[in-house]
């Protein structure tokens, strides 16, 4: 999956204009044939001329949002990949700040789609969303907050409406940062329009989110994009008919519907296999393949929009206005961004596959290092809304009795994702050894979570370690960083937890092979299992990316297993 979306981000990078060049930072809007391809043609048959079409404001900040997701989606599997894609998102945010008015013409139509767009207030709220909650920096969060999307009910997303896509992301992604107060709001105006559209199912004799106006071209993206809505809902709310609604969505999609007809090809008994496309033609030559399977017809379309449809729907009632035929591209057309909406929902239906368990107590970070007579902070949330308010209780249940956490939380429906901290104690000893302790975090209608703490002992003597810190790419606000841990005593080391301090405001934002957390200035960085073991002389290095201002500074000292590094 992140092979195939990588190739799709690769087209987009290439398409922004050059450093140097005039424009730079903008993103050319379309290329297609010079003339409308004839139908059907293979492509390496195709004799009409490509043109690239000049830069929008709207293809600038559709970049901008989709690299800076690809920036947090990437960190830890390819930093250079992730640093190049938020790169890419700062230079487009800062060229579509500075040309906010580049708008496509909508006699662009020559050959492809114009696609035209007159207001681009949208997209600027969606790439503010996304850059906020990949950076946290306040120039983003101002972006957001002072957007007129902001306030406004969820409407409808598509390619020319894009806040709601900002909407969500905000709404469920923590790296955004956003007052609590303004999530939740968010979060209410998510569930408000998921009521809304199972209010229009409840109405009808197939359960679809469409009214019967909402028939129109592509009008099954609408449907995937609406039960994305109620998906959202359900992730937020944890409630069952969220989750309903979208799985009947999903349902009539594959079959359950007036045509008793499954509009993605490969799935169900009858499906579609003539879909709108230049060399999936076998309808229209032989030799030629059907699309192939998990292709999705853009569905009924009431308005009638091409000649086949004129001919064959003639009187049709709008949820019957679809004919499989490869002529009718404004019934069953294909488009990547409908097959994207698809893949989403079925990609929940397949992981929400039951009632929902109870919330589970989550932990940040999952180890932490607590100076000897001093304390360090946990932050507890749950991972899903409880049904009623829900008290949670953080204890001590093994290991050294210096250490200490007690603490009782409660968590409403409203504020449950919202971390609550907590400080861990290390009592001041004599003694000069480093004792840990196993803490429990849970309660009546929580699932429960454990964390460790290590007390850093200040008259332990230095561990047989070295640690190299190495800064491995730095750009104006953010940088990558490899850590190397050498064992340098004569015993194998099992497990191992490395900590140290930030002197600057460096912010960790992902880690890789190692799980990496950063509570304040304090970092904790964990093996993965895979690689816990340190043979004498052995060592293990691993990397994280973060942001920052002014300068990078190197951390003094590091702790291995609460003792310190030589």
């Amino acid at each position: 999956m992140l092979d195939e979306a990588r190739w799709e981000l690769e087209f987009l990078l290439r398409m922004q204009v050059p450093v140097g060049k005039p424009m730079a930072g903008m993103a050319f809007h379309k290329m297609h044939d010079a003339k409308w391809t004839a139908l059907p043609t293979r492509p390496e048959l195709d004799s009409e001329q490509r043109e690239l079409h000049k830069p929008s404001t709207a293809a600038t900040l559709n970049l901008a949002a989709s690299g800076a997701q690809c920036a947090r989606v990437y960190a830890s599997y390819d930093a250079a990949f992730s640093a190049r894609c938020l790169d890419a998102a700062r230079r487009a945010w800062t060229a579509a700040k500075a040309n906010p008015n580049v708008l496509a013409p909508a006699s662009d139509n020559t050959g492809g789609g114009a696609y035209e767009d007159a207001d681009v207030s949208d997209e600027f709220y969606w790439a503010a969303a996304e850059l906020l909650a990949t950076t946290g920096e306040s120039q983003y969060r101002d972006a957001v907050t002072s957007s007129p999307h902001h306030a406004k009910p969820v409407d409808a997303f598509w390619w020319g409406g894009t806040a709601t896509l900002g909407r969500i992301t905000l709404a469920t992604v923590p790296g955004a940062t956003l007052p609590a107060a303004d999530v939740t709001r968010l979060r209410g105006l998510l569930t408000t329009a998921a009521d809304g559209h199972l209010s229009t199912m409840s109405g009808q004799g197939y359960a679809v989110p469409l009214p019967a106006t909402g028939y129109v071209w592509g009008s099954n993206s609408s449907v995937s994009n609406n039960a994305m809505v109620m998906a959202v809902a359900y992730e937020i709310t944890g409630q069952q008919r969220y989750r309903a609604g979208a799985l009947e969505s999903l349902d009539y999609l594959l079959g359950r519907n007036a045509l008793d007809l499954s509009y993605v090809t490969g799935y169900g008994d009858r499906y579609s296999e003539n879909q709108h496309h230049r060399f999936w033609a076998h309808q229209n030559d032989a030799s030629l393949p059907h699309p192939p399977a998990g292709s999705f017809a853009g569905g009924p379309n009431a308005g009638l929009e091409d000649p086949v449809a004129k001919e064959k729907l003639v009187g049709c009632a709008p949820a019957a206005c679809y004919v499989d035929d490869i002529g009718s591209y404004s019934t069953n057309e294909v488009a990547i961004n409908w097959n994207a909406s698809l893949a989403w929902l079925a990609a929940f239906a397949a992981e929400r596959r039951g009632a929902p368990a109870a919330p589970v107590a989550q932990v940040a970070p999952a180890a932490v290092t607590v100076p000897e007579g001093g304390s360090a902070p946990v932050g507890v949330r749950l991972s899903a809304a409880p049904a009623l308010n829900v008290t949670v209780t953080v204890a001590r249940s093994s290991g050294d009795e210096d250490l200490s956490a007690a603490a009782t939380l409660v968590f409403t429906p409203a504020d449950w994702a919202t971390a609550q901290q907590v400080s861990v104690l290390a009592a001041q000893d004599a003694d000069a050894s480093s004792g840990s302790a196993t803490f429990t975090v849970g309660g009546p209608g929580v699932q429960p979570a454990t964390f460790t703490a290590t007390e850093a002992d200040d008259d332990a003597s230095a561990a047989s370690c070295t640690v190299a810190y190495r800064i491995d790419n730095a750009w104006s606000n953010g940088f990558t960083a490899t850590v190397t841990v050498r064992n340098t005593g004569t015993s194998t080391i099992s497990g191992w937890t490395l900590g140290w301090s930030f002197a600057g405001d460096q912010r960790i934002s992902n880690g890789w092979n190692a799980t990496v957390s950063q509570s304040g200035s304090t970092v904790t960085a964990r093996d993965t299992g895979w690689n816990g073991t340190l043979a004498p002389g052995g060592s293990v290095s691993f990397g994280f990316q973060a942001a920052y201002s002014g300068t990078i500074a190197i951390p003094a000292r590091y702790m291995l297993n609460g003792a310190l590094c030589s």
